[in-house]
């Protein structure tokens, strides 16, 4: 196995440990009517770190994966989190600033999208498998983005310390 492969294994294996984590936390949250979604936090750093058919195939694979975890509908995020990975990549490409703290609001943004998208989605299901209020919808959002900002940094560091990203690729 070459050296690329096994990092690609790696960091997939990183972003189905986050997610399951995030999930057990979630399970303890559900008691008090709050849910942290933050499937927006794992693309951004892949990109940095892979080339687009690797960085593809992880944000695939961990997007089907939050499906699944999530009971969301299946392909949502397996679609969502790669077509947000190309977006990033492209504008990781043409972005010639290297301020963290615009990679970390392109992130938000994207991850307050998919919440708002998944909202829709849940609305306009006939058969709802989750009771989605605009009240809950409210207080999930606002916590999610407040958890968001610290975790999203911690895990770009975590990656970057992992896969030892050169100085002048690193966002922070």
């Amino acid at each position: 196995m070459t050296r690329e492969f096994i990092s690609a294994v790696l960091m997939l294996g990183i972003c189905l440990l986050m997610v399951s984590l995030i999930t057990i936390v979630n399970s303890t949250l559900v008691n008090w009517g709050l849910f942290l979604y933050l499937p927006g936090m794992l693309f951004l750093s892949i990109s940095l770190i892979f080339n687009s058919t690797k960085a593809f195939i992880i944000c695939l694979i961990t997007g089907l994966f939050l499906d699944e975890i999530l009971e969301t509908p299946f392909g949502f995020h397996g679609v969502a989190l790669p077509t947000l990975q190309v977006i990033g990549k492209e504008w990781l490409k043409y972005n010639g600033n290297n301020n963290s703290i615009r990679y970390v609001y392109f992130q938000l943004i994207s991850n307050i999208i998919l919440t708002i998208i998944l909202f829709l989605v849940f609305k306009l299901q006939n058969q709802q498998v989750i009771k989605w209020t605009f009240i809950r919808f409210a207080s999930d959002i606002t916590l999610s983005t407040i958890v968001f900002i610290p975790l999203c940094f911690w895990f770009h560091d975590l990656t970057t310390r992992i896969f030892k990203i050169k100085d002048e690729q690193s966002l922070i």
